[in-house]
């Protein structure tokens, strides 16, 4: 078990799971999270709260409507939730979170956070990169309709239920080596103005149906089928694909194109191909603040998109 304390003054109240106590980020210089504050405490700080607010709820686990309560503090006259800065690193959300229509000035953070419910980012807009390294998310994930003003980083970040991504629009780069995607990624109609980073693993659908690239899409992926219908590339496109079919019917290439696959015989799906050859990828474990185990993802088993 990870015995390193955080790198940010921590609450540190007695837990059962973690030796170090908890993580979360002393609230507002006094001795406890924002969990873990006594409830008048809690209310005052929340009262100081105002939209545009710089957040630090590092570390900080959220249940019991926090996250509600955190929320409203930033709500402003528009009715929806503004952050400066919302830093959010390795917090856990032990229910649904939504963030939906909130609005990101300043970075946001989301790296090593584990999401155990459903997470909604829908229409969010992020106007200083998107950060989400290191993630887990156990249940559906919602970006439909993000706006991310910088780069986006997904890497090494894990899906465990379908991954919505339609109408997302990222003017920066956007990482994904080694994200993991249990079921169905869907990017469709989705607007990128700078290039991906992999390579990526996708067990379901990699759908980028109807979506647009605006500069060279290069990228190494194993998925199940890749949806590339309609989509409209600008630039060069280079794909490595091992185990999927792709479908780029109705597909606008506008320079030349390669496309590599490992299709000899008969499609193989990513799950058949570990267990075929030894690869081994183990669902993480929800309880423990960190999440891969020995012979799983992060450390140093093989993946199943192995080397391109």
């Amino acid at each position: 078990m990870e015995t390193t304390s955080p790198e940010w003054d921590h609450c540190a109240r007695a837990t059962d799971e973690d030796p170090v106590g908890c993580r979360g980020v002393r609230a507002g210089g006094r001795a406890r999270c924002l969990a873990h504050l006594a409830a008048d405490a809690r209310a005052v700080y929340l009262a100081r709260l105002a939209a545009g607010a710089d957040v630090d709820c590092r570390g900080v686990t959220f249940d019991d409507g926090l996250l509600a309560a955190v929320l409203a503090g930033v709500t402003g006259e528009e009715g929806f939730p503004v952050f400066g800065s919302g830093l959010f690193e390795q917090a856990r959300f032990a229910e649904s979170a939504s963030f939906a229509s909130a609005e990101f000035r300043g970075p946001a953070s989301f790296q090593g956070t584990r999401f155990e419910g459903a997470a909604d980012f829908g229409s969010v807009r992020f106007r200083d990169g998107a950060w989400f390294k290191g993630a887990r998310f156990a249940g559906p994930a919602d970006f439909g309709g993000v706006h991310i003003s910088d780069d986006a980083g997904f890497a090494d970040t894990w899906f465990g239920g379908t991954a919505w991504f339609g109408g997302v629009r990222t003017e920066g780069r956007l990482w994904l080596e080694q994200a993991r995607f249990a079921e169905d990624a869907v990017f469709l109609r989705g607007v990128f103005g700078a290039d991906w980073v992999g390579p990526l693993t996708c067990d379901g659908t990699l759908s980028l149906a109807e979506a647009e690239f605006r500069s060279p899409l290069r990228l190494a992926l194993a998925a199940s089928r890749v949806d590339a219908r309609a989509a409209r590339c600008e630039g060069p496109v280079a794909l490595s694909v091992r185990y999927a079919a792709i479908d780029l019917t109705g597909a606008v290439l506008l320079h030349p194109c390669r496309i590599s696959t490992d299709l000899v015989t008969e499609l193989r799906q990513p799950a058949a191909a570990r267990a075929e050859y030894g690869w081994s990828w183990t669902r993480p474990n929800l309880n423990s603040p960190f999440p891969w185990a020995s012979g799983s993802p992060g450390s140093g088993s093989r993946s199943p998109c192995g080397s391109f």
